[in-house]
């Protein structure tokens, strides 16, 4: 499942992407996507423009974070750093993508 191509994401966010990162990318970033919309139904081969600029906003976070993400804590050599508060860390999912699936009625999943 993929729900953008390199020429989207590069036209969504500016950022361009190398044969050998595009696919697991856009892939990774695919799938994570359409776990924040569970349970909504999609068309997963035309998404709409809510679904592609979420997912090319995804992959320009990957790209740019995917080594560090979630990462409290590290050590190198005798010099260790940690933090305890959630704004020591890189979110998983950006603001960004949050704000879009909500503009786009995806992340509602109460009654109507």
């Amino acid at each position: 499942m993929k729900f953008v191509t390199e020429t989207d994401v590069q036209s969504e966010t500016g950022v361009t992407l190398t044969v050998e990162e595009a696919s697991g990318l856009i892939s990774e970033a695919s799938f994570s996507v359409f776990n924040l919309i569970q349970p909504n139904a999609i068309d997963e081969v035309n998404p709409d423009a809510y679904i592609k600029a979420a997912t090319a906003h995804m992959v320009a976070h990957l790209k740019k974070y995917g080594s560090v993400l979630q990462v409290g804590s590290f050590s190198l050599g005798g010099l260790s750093i940690s933090g305890s508060n959630s704004a020591s860390s890189i979110p998983a999912i950006p603001d960004v993508v949050m704000h879009i699936l909500n503009a786009g009625g995806y992340l509602y999943r109460g009654l109507s």
